[in-house]
């Protein structure tokens, strides 16, 4: 593959050129600004590739050279020898390419080539990158700066964040148990970071503990506490819920791992776009109610308006309210990397100088709720790993069942939204079954330590990206902020004001909502858009698990309707339009004309279920109304590759409707499988008086005009050899030579059937005519192109154009044929020219014939 752009790409170190003894013939980059040593060869595969399109595109950009070039055998992480002429090249030291190939070298207008800086050394050089992709694989000391720089911005958001889960997930008679909620997220942040950074495909994706899963654990949360009432001890309340975030985990992980094993990741692209918003609605919808919850310590519902606006608990949530809307106009007005992390470090500045101003303290801010209890080990003390399990309540767990769907389903969509997401922003490609596998594992190990589901979070990444980060050092960072957080007891968390972390629940709902209540309704058509309403309300009203059964009755109902409105026929055609690859004689074309309306064909396509079966019978029984002249239908299942039980019904019901009419029912095309299946679901297939079954289209067409020609007292016509000239005369132009001129020049001969008169492949010497019998043209593969009967003429295309015969020629029956040969056309041109002239024109009106019906099937197929 990098051979094509025209050198052997050697992935090794980038070489400072300074004076030593120079190499023949070493390939070589050109590069701009730029060294960097042990350049792994996959890793110059994805370099070379990201580039390759600047590479071949820009005229005059890459150009070969055999010239020799110097090597400095003190590497820039060495002696640090000054370059004469500027920046390095990149060297090829791996042995397995062919050295004797000839470089790749940029010119100077390159947009890649070196700025010939002689004041450069070549320790700067080995802090300097070449190129984009290059810089987020090994990073120089500006871009480590913005590494860390970004990596420790992430670690504060998540430290943020992770007080504001535990407020969420950890409300009421579990408060008590909030610093293990920010022990729990830190965790999962630190295992789940650790592993992407190692084994997944971009440095730039930052993975953590997610929002959108957040508010599910709420939600189970809620659901233990009310299951476990009063009288639960809130060390077993605990020990369930701990247990039931852990299984959650393991179980999204493993479904997550499952998918990208068995190359599955796009499958979860058939749930419907507007249950997937409806569902992220009700994230954010419980993201805002958590955080009045978190502000209040009562939860938002109808019974409580009261409550929170009229009895004095306004100043609770309202801080909390006007914090998250300020933060979020804000982030809308100004797109910027530091609006998040500086709005809250000016928020939590000013509540400090607030504080200072008053002369509050901490325990009297403490005891007004307007910081969080202090978060530490001391706090209260955590059963120990044997205690939790014998305390947790496993038939509360097995409950939540549904909850634990909804986590793995949000978190597997997400991961493929997220991933699809930024790789359209970066203007690359993710495999998204590896993406699964890598995310899938880390969430097992995360689980496997009792912590919450995380995944790429796409706020963050853009963060990362817009802060300048561009190696795994973000994700080294972050962890190492995150597991310093974790050693440090988390007091720092206990001194973050409420109205912050629940603002900052407050946003991210806020997030949500705008995105699927205001931006949905400019993009969503009415129908998708009242779907997501009507999932919110659900949620926002009954409850998290309520929301998931009508999310999934929706997704049935919108793949039901969608799916009905798909065509499943294709082609509605009569057979005077389209007729089968069976040649007829003039009278019987004339018939078939006139009666071919007797005939209608269907063809089918897709999975028939009970939706389009009931759509294709409606269609069937008007077809047959009173009037219609309708007495055979085809169906051809050809391209149907499954059908269901209902349209099984519907098949026999169609049989039953043919039959009180009078009419026929006509299958073909119906593969083995598909067959069996009707016969189990109770479909009789043998023939009977009102249903034919045939293997194709063609040989179905061709039953049902025998059936035409038949009660018209029609038939193949047979006799003496003047018949075959009778044929002729319907095609014959010149009366004064007729053509019974012919049969001087012609061979007799007579075959029974199977005999194989003409091969595919081998030259053409002569052309047959038919004047009894029955004989098929057919391809290697046994596709049958045409039937032909009395009268017909075969082989004249190959003896005109002198090609290969396209087809083979075999005979159904004992017929006998008349054999012309090109000498005996060529001495019927000498002797008897006028003859030679009208056979020659009879053969240009049979092949004008063949191609004017062809066209008229074709013009009835595109209609």
């Amino acid at each position: 593959m990098l051979q094509k752009m025209g050198a052997s790409v050697q992935a090794g170190r980038f070489i400072a050129r300074a004076g030593t003894e120079p190499k023949p013939h070493r390939n070589a980059f050109h590069m701009g600004q730029g060294t960097v040593d042990q350049l792994g060869a996959s890793q110059a595969v994805r370099f070379v590739n990201h580039h390759r399109e600047n590479l071949s595109g820009r005229k005059n950009c890459v150009k070969r050279t055999s010239e020799p070039l110097p090597r400095n055998r003190g590497s820039v992480h060495g002696s640090g020898g000054r370059s004469p002429k500027g920046p390095p090249a990149l060297g090829c030291p791996f042995p397995f390419m062919d050295q004797s190939q000839p470089g790749l070298c940029l010119p100077p207008d390159s947009i890649f080539a070196p700025t010939h800086d002689s004041s450069w050394t070549a320790g700067q050089q080995a802090g300097t990158i070449a190129g984009p992709m290059t810089q987020r694989l090994f990073p120089s000391r500006h871009t480590w700066l913005a590494d860390a720089v970004a990596g420790l911005v992430v670690g504060g958001i998540i430290l943020a964040l992770s007080g504001s889960y535990a407020l969420l997930i950890f409300p009421g008679p579990l408060a008590a148990y909030a610093s293990w909620g920010v022990t729990l997220a830190l965790l999962s942040a630190i295992i789940i970071g650790l592993w992407t950074a190692l084994t997944g495909t971009h440095a730039d994706q930052v993975c953590i503990p997610q929002d959108r899963i957040a508010p599910i654990l709420g939600f189970i949360s809620a659901s233990v506490i009310a299951l476990g009432g009063t009288q639960m001890p809130s060390e077993r309340l605990f020990s369930t819920l701990a247990v039931a975030i852990a299984v959650s985990t393991l179980l999204t992980g493993l479904a997550v791992y499952l998918l990208g094993r068995f190359q599955m990741g796009n499958l979860i692209r058939f749930v419907p776009y507007p249950v997937i918003g409806g569902f992220l609605a009700g994230s954010g919808w419980l993201l805002a109610a958590g955080s009045v919850q978190a502000a209040t310590g009562i939860r938002l519902s109808w019974d409580n308006l009261g409550i929170l606006i009229v009895e004095g608990r306004i100043d609770g949530w309202l801080p909390v309210a006007a914090f998250g809307y300020a933060l979020f106009a804000l982030s809308r007005r100004i797109r910027h990397w530091t609006v998040l992390p500086g709005t809250l470090a000016a928020a939590i500045t000013l509540f400090y100088v607030f504080l200072a101003l008053t002369g509050t303290s901490l325990e009297e801010a403490r005891s007004s709720g307007w910081l969080i209890p202090a978060l530490g080990r001391s706090s209260t003390a955590l059963p120990g790993f044997q205690a939790v399990l014998a305390l947790t309540d496993w038939w509360m767990v097995a409950q939540l069942g549904a909850a634990f769907t909804a986590v793995a389903m949000t978190s597997i969509v997400s991961i493929l939204l997220n991933s699809s997401a930024l790789d359209l922003e970066a203007h690359r490609e993710t495999d998204l079954n590896h993406e699964l596998r890598t995310l899938g594992v880390g969430n097992m190990l995360a689980g496997l330590c009792g912590g919450m589901v995380g995944f790429s979070s796409l706020s963050l990444s853009r963060l990362v990206k817009e802060a300048g980060g561009r190696s795994r050092l973000v994700h080294a960072a972050m962890v190492a902020v995150c597991l310093a957080c974790l050693l440090g007891n988390q007091q720092i968390v206990g001194y973050l004001p409420r109205y912050v972390l629940g603002g900052l629940l407050f946003y991210l709902g806020l997030i949500f909502l705008h995105e699927w209540l205001v931006v949905a309704w400019e993009k969503l058509p009415r129908p998708d858009y009242a779907a997501v309403i009507m999932i919110l309300g659900v949620i926002a009203f009954s409850g998290y698990f309520q929301g998931v059964i009508v999310g999934l009755l929706i997704a049935t109902l919108l793949f039901v309707a969608n799916y009905s409105r798909v065509r499943i026929v294709t082609h509605a055609l009569s057979g005077a339009d389209q007729r089968s690859n069976v040649d007829r004689s003039p009278g019987e074309q004339d018939i078939l004309r006139q009666e071919g309306a007797r005939i209608h064909i269907l063809r089918l396509q897709g999975f028939i279920f009970f939706g389009s079966a009931s759509s294709l019978l409606t269609q069937i029984r008007d077809l047959l109304g009173p009037g219609s002249r309708v007495s055979m239908v085809v169906l051809d299942f050809t391209r149907v590759y499954g059908l269901d039980s209902s349209a099984v019904i519907s098949l026999r019901k169609l049989r039953e409707l043919t039959g009180s009419v009078g009419a026929h029912l006509v299958l073909c095309g119906i593969h083995g499988r598909l067959l069996r299946q009707m016969e189990r679901s109770g479909f009789d297939a043998q023939p009977g008086p009102n249903l034919e079954i045939q293997p194709d289209r063609d040989r179905a067409l061709e039953w049902c005009e025998n059936q035409i020609l038949a009660r018209k007292g029609s038939g193949t016509e047979s006799g003496p050899e003047k018949d075959l000239f009778k044929r002729l005369e319907a095609h014959w132009p010149d009366t004064t030579c007729p053509p019974g001129g012919l049969a001087a020049y012609l061979e007799r001969i007579d075959v029974e059937a199977g005999t194989w008169i003409i091969r595919q492949g081998e030259p053409s010497h002569e052309l047959f005519f038919l004047e009894n019998g029955k004989l098929t043209a057919q391809l290697e593969t046994g596709i049958r192109l045409r039937t032909m009967t009395p009268g017909a003429v075969v082989g004249e295309l190959g003896l005109y154009l002198n090609e290969p015969r396209t087809a083979s020629i075999i005979t159904d029956a004992p017929s006998v044929l008349y054999r012309l040969d090109r000498e005996s056309l060529h001495r019927m041109q000498r002797e008897q020219p006028a003859l030679a002239s009208a056979f020659h024109q009879c053969m240009l009106r049979l092949l004008a014939s063949r191609l004017a019906a062809t066209s008229r099937t074709l013009q009835n197929v595109l209609e």
